[in-house]
């Protein structure tokens, strides 16, 4: 369960355990593994499950939403409040140059834009911020970068961008 829903194409392995919405079967010719399709979802923890509606910060995230929740559910969590926000909640040992280059290219472009990154590891958290105050390509002040979250609010949070 939580598979890689495409084909791997390693011949060695026979079977794709997924579903008709996230392996649909017509698709079929372009696995390289048989498919063994399960009834409903075989992402049985899902977000629906485990995070129902209930939570406000979740609620302030909906487009349904004031404006006004949104903002002030975002700076409770030291979010810009009203930026466009480019997120990325990735292990910063996993950041590449190109895709750097990309995020400072366009926070210098739009100006009411951040970027928000997961705090992980914290010593290249702190490298990370050094990195754009010494390239000098974008406002260090629009760079969040939070730690983890609890479980219960990780979602919620997150949908917040």
């Amino acid at each position: 369960y939580k598979n890689w829903v495409a084909s791997s194409g390693i011949p060695a392995l026979s079977f794709l355990v997924g579903d008709r919405v996230a392996t649909p079967p017509e698709f079929a010719m372009d696995f390289s593994e048989a498919m063994v399709l399960v009834p409903n979802s075989y992402f049985i923890s899902g977000h629906a499950y485990q995070y129902p509606l209930d939570n406000p910060i979740q609620a302030a995230s909906e487009t349904t939403a004031p404006l006004g929740a949104r903002a002030g559910a975002r700076s409770a969590h030291g979010l810009p409040p009203n930026d466009f926000l480019v997120a990325n909640f990735n292990n910063l040992d996993k950041l590449e140059p190109r895709i750097w280059e990309l995020w400072t290219a366009l926070l210098g472009e739009h100006g009411h834009a951040a970027l928000w990154l997961q705090q992980y590891p914290p010593a290249k958290a702190n490298r990370v911020k050094q990195m754009a105050q010494e390239e000098g390509k974008m406002d260090v002040a629009r760079l969040t970068m939070t730690p983890f979250f609890k479980s219960d609010h990780h979602i919620a949070i997150k949908a917040l961008a």
